[in-house]
């Protein structure tokens, strides 16, 4: 096959060219040629990201022109050599097909279904299947603080940490603030024990304790630091509502989908079959 390929050592020029005098109607720069296929500087720089130095986009439209080139060689040269094409034919047909269907769903599923839904209909259906919404890891509600072992009445503060009762909390935070080097109380919310594991990495005894006791601590000569429990989930159990409410609506939304999808290709098969467009013959 016989083919032609510009040199590229004039990029840079076209490019910042083609930059200063962006006119919709300047003749288009011609980059390369592989038989009867052409290579056009605009639909490089059509893919190309923005903010890209001079160099950056020199480098990258030559890497473009390339990329196309060798495209081009391999499918002139992988036409000559395949002895059959109908197979391929029949994939790309296929393929087509599919990627219509898919669009046409789509656009019904955007006309007729909601993409949001009220509590009392995402919990519902939370409710009604509690096996999907285990938890993969272990999740805590409590207090979680760091403090240097040089700080002030340190056993005193252990012993609120302990008991983390309500009215503990304002003692515990003043505190905190003043001496804690990390601290977090998340006594309305979940959170996976892993994000502690930075400071407070657990043993088999340690994990046995903060199952029985509801709290476990670790001091070494710079750092005392706690983590008190007031509500534990383990892997495997179910998943609060509320830490999993977002991966809830999406099932939800999913489920509706795919009920929606059965229900209109049920209509649509009866009703092709009432005007006689369906017919069996087994």
């Amino acid at each position: 096959m016989k083919f032609s390929l510009i040199l590229l050592t004039l990029v840079p020029f076209l490019f910042k060219t083609c930059l200063l005098e962006a006119d919709a109607d300047a003749e288009r720069v011609l980059l390369a040629t592989v038989g009867s296929e052409s290579i056009w500087l605009d639909e490089a720089l059509e893919s190309m990201p923005a903010n890209f130095t001079l160099e950056d986009s020199s480098r990258f439209v030559n890497d473009y022109v390339s990329k196309r080139v060798m495209e081009q060689l391999l499918f002139e040269q992988a036409e000559r050599n395949v002895a059959s094409t109908e197979a391929i034919d029949l994939l790309v047909q296929e393929y087509r097909r599919s990627l219509l269907v898919y669009e046409y769903q789509q656009r019904i599923l955007n006309e007729h279904m909601q993409d949001s839904f009220n509590e009392e209909d995402v919990r519902a259906y939370y409710e009604r299947n509690p096996e999907h919404f285990r938890a993969v890891e272990p999740l805590v509600k409590g207090l979680f603080v760091r403090v240097p072992v040089s700080a002030p009445k340190l056993d005193e503060f252990k012993s609120l940490c302990r008991d983390l009762s309500a009215s503990h909390f304002d003692r515990i935070e003043s505190y905190s603030i003043k001496n804690a080097s990390i601290y977090t109380i998340f006594v309305d919310r979940w959170i996976p024990l892993r994000e502690f594991s930075t400071y407070l990495t657990l043993n088999n005894k340690q994990l046995d304790d903060l199952r029985r006791l509801g709290w476990v601590e670790v001091e070494d000569e710079q750092f005392y630091t706690l983590l008190t429990t007031l509500d534990v989930v383990q892997k495997g159990q179910p998943a609060p509502f509320e830490y999993v409410r977002a991966t809830v609506s999406a099932a939800l939304l999913n489920a509706q989908k795919k009920t929606f999808i059965q229900e209109f290709e049920t209509d649509l098969l009866k009703d092709a079959e009432n005007k006689g467009k369906v017919e069996y013959y087994y």
